[in-house]
């Protein structure tokens, strides 16, 4: 390797290699380097010379963590560090200001560093499957994402400065803790698809009406028993999942007052949300469970989501800029 130092692109991807040898040192023009689907342990040292490098594939080794020796890599736009065991990001990370693309997915994580926030090119982050319990408020200081994808983790909330993420088209939080959503993110005006499947959610902040973009929400397996009001603002909606068995993206719903808050919401046959039947569709006694034999309390004459009049909503705590 000591005699390539012109070398632009170099593939090893599905060997077995354990380390990569010194003399690759002397490759100072590598754009793109791919040692994915081998053994590695530790991530290599050598990395940290090729300071031209715009492309890091590491998916599929052994590695623990990205230590700071990445640093020097201010060029690096693409880094795929999938299906590893990685606990632990340098905050070095954050001197990389060109990253567009972060892959993460299947490893160890359990925090961020602060820096992360210092990426402000970052366009993709996907940090799913990992064990992160929080996110760090410098995560709002992502100005040009657009995707952020948070699935299966341990996160119990998500900060309010989510709402800063104005380029933000596809948030995924499914399958964690969450119990509640910040109202901040009805800043995220661009958002087109807002999944938060399988958590422990038992109301959706009024907020979301401000979401003019928005197309897809996901809301299945909650504890929801209502929905706000301001949903109907959001004119795009195709699709608003409720429950596995739905049968179609978007069910009738109808407007009434909430018992508790006095507040006008929106609900259907749908609500209060509950675990989902068995697969042979039987209840406890041996019936079949259909939506007919709902509580009668349920029976009322639907109307669809968008031919129920707006109405103009309570001032609430989101601040635009």
């Amino acid at each position: 390797f000591g005699r390539l130092a012109n070398l632009h692109i170099l593939e090893l991807r599905d060997n077995y290699l354990m380390i990569l040898p010194k003399s690759l040192s002397r490759s100072t023009e590598l754009l793109r380097l791919d040692i994915g689907q081998n053994e590695f342990q530790q991530f290599p040292e050598v990395i940290g010379r090729f300071v031209k490098l715009k492309e890091l594939w590491i998916d599929s080794n052994s590695l623990t963590s990205i230590p700071g020796v990445i640093k020097p890599l201010e060029n690096l736009i693409h880094l795929e560090a999938s299906n590893n065991m990685i606990e632990e990001l340098a905050p070095e990370i954050g001197h990389c200001t060109q990253l567009a693309d972060i892959c993460l997915s299947t490893n160890s994580l359990t925090q961020l560093p602060e820096s992360i926030g210092q990426l402000s090119n970052l366009t993709s982050l996907k940090l799913d499957n990992n064990k992160l319990y929080s996110l760090p408020e410098s995560i709002g200081k992502l100005a040009s994402l657009e995707e952020l994808m948070l699935m299966c983790n341990f996160l119990d909330k998500l900060p309010s400065s989510i709402g800063l993420l104005r380029k933000l088209q596809y948030l995924n939080v499914d399958d964690n803790m969450l119990r509640s959503i910040p109202p901040e993110i009805g800043s995220c005006t661009k958002l087109s698809v807002l999944s938060l499947r399988a958590n422990k959610l038992i109301k959706i902040p009024p907020e979301v009406g401000h979401l003019s973009s928005l197309k897809v929400l996901n809301l299945v397996k909650n504890s929801l028993s209502c929905l706000p009001q301001s949903l109907l603002n959001c004119d795009n909606l195709v699709a608003l999942w409720l429950s596995e068995n739905q049968s179609k993206p978007l069910v009738p719903m109808h407007s009434e007052v909430d018992p508790l808050s006095y507040e006008q919401v929106l609900t259907c046959f749908l609500f209060p949300q509950v675990p989902l039947t068995p697969i042979n569709g039987k209840t406890d006694n041996g019936k079949l469970e259909t939506a007919e034999s709902q509580p009668a309390s349920r029976h009322i004459s639907f109307v669809d989501m968008k031919s129920i009049p707006k109405v103009p909503e309570k001032s609430g705590n989101l601040k635009r800029a």
